[in-house]
């Protein structure tokens, strides 16, 4: 049976403790404590660097890593022709080799404790669907429009976590969501919507409108992704990543025999840009896999949003393609919607904790005690 010694340590003088045998918070207090500092949530090691802030730090570093490598499936689509799921069979065979390498020199379990393996092939399923519809996208749009469309995913994710976690929406929430779903049609720019079809670039082989259910289908699939790497915190981020590139490095192969026809680059410079898909491919899946396992999937997936800065961007200084008034007044407004629904999904975390800790407060007769309760084992 565990016991509990309860540190007080002075908030102005660090130097300062002393312990005592029997803890003076309420035993209530005791254990919510414990299990937040044993929880899944928080086991992750170096979940406190930053000031705590290391998860949102790694999904930056995600959105960075994931918008050059957008940036490059765009320009190896629409000036070399390779099809996206030759780029996606790329990302995935360069991924289970780096991976394999990876757990094996850190001894970490491939296989993955049997009570999450089949959560990891939902992932796996929902992962190769996502990446090979965002891809696809990207193949076929400019490359602003394509990441708005595809970053939706976090309204996707709004929806199923109140469907299938029973977390409640808002109504200030309900109306971000409404405005970022306004400002993808402003980009999407459905005919079916009465907007007038743009030209479509030279290098699109189907239908905006079909593109754009593409992306929307991509960005479900991506939501589905954020909700199973949450239930996936006692898994190493890299068996997760590795299960998935090895999933994409088998099927992916399959589905461009069967849709496309394969194109190999037409220069070093070309192949450079593939090695880069893949190995940027990697950084940012593991970024976002270690970074929602020390964030919450609301601010985590929020900073995934800096995707839109980056790649409309891209699309001007890079591409030197035009950019539509309606995509950047959409884009502007999705983005703006989508962060401040990352902002009141952190505040209402900040107040559930909040909540508990008032509802069992410890009881101590000095005004500048922190508890901190250390697990010991006992009997």
């Amino acid at each position: 049976m565990s016991t509990h010694v309860c540190h007080k340590i002075c908030a102005f003088d660090t130097n300062q403790s002393t312990n005592c045998t029997k803890c003076e918070a309420k035993e209530a207090w005791e254990a919510s404590m414990s299990t937040t500092i044993d929880s899944s949530d928080m086991m992750a090691d170096g979940a406190g660097q930053c000031g705590g802030a290391i998860g949102l730090v790694f999904m930056g570093c995600s959105a960075a890593s994931f918008s050059i490598m957008s940036m490059l499936v765009h320009l190896l689509s629409s000036q070399q022709a390779i099809p996206s799921f030759e780029l996606v069979a790329f990302r995935g065979t360069f991924g289970l080799i780096v991976g394999l390498i990876w757990t094996y020199l850190t001894k970490a379990d491939l296989s993955g404790p049997p009570e999450y393996r089949g959560t990891l092939l939902l992932r796996c399923i929902f992962g190769i669907l996502g990446i090979s519809s965002n891809w696809y996208t990207l193949s076929q749009m400019s490359l602003g429009d394509a990441t708005v469309i595809i970053f939706t995913a976090p309204v996707f994710t709004a929806i199923l976590a109140t469907v299938y976690l029973g977390e409640k929406l808002s109504l200030a929430e309900v109306v971000l969501m409404t405005l970022s779903c306004t400002g993808v049609m402003m980009v999407a720019r459905p005919s079916f919507l009465g907007f007038e079809q743009d030209r479509p670039p030279a290098y699109a082989n189907t239908s905006r409108n079909l593109v754009v259910l593409i992306g929307l289908f991509g960005a479900f699939a991506s939501a589905v992704t954020n909700l199973l790497v949450r239930r996936l915190l006692a898994v190493h981020a890299m068996v997760t990543v590795t299960w998935l590139m090895g999933f994409t490095a088998v099927l992916a192969p399959a589905l461009l025999y069967l849709f496309q026809t394969p194109r190999a680059p037409t220069d070093s410079l070309g192949w450079f840009y593939v090695f880069g898909i893949g190995a940027l491919g990697f950084l940012g899946q593991g970024f976002k896999t270690q970074g929602l396992k020390w964030e919450k999937a609301g601010p985590g997936t929020m900073m995934r949003n800096l995707d839109i800065v980056f790649a409309f961007g891209f699309q001007h200084f890079v591409f030197d393609e035009e950019i539509h008034m309606l995509s950047l007044v959409g884009a502007t407004i999705t983005l703006t919607a989508s962060l401040a629904i990352g902002v009141l999904k952190l505040q209402k975390s900040k107040e559930k904790l909040q909540s508990k800790i008032s509802c069992n407060p410890p009881t101590t007769s000095h005004s500048n005690i922190a508890y901190v309760s250390v697990p010991t084992t006992g009997t």
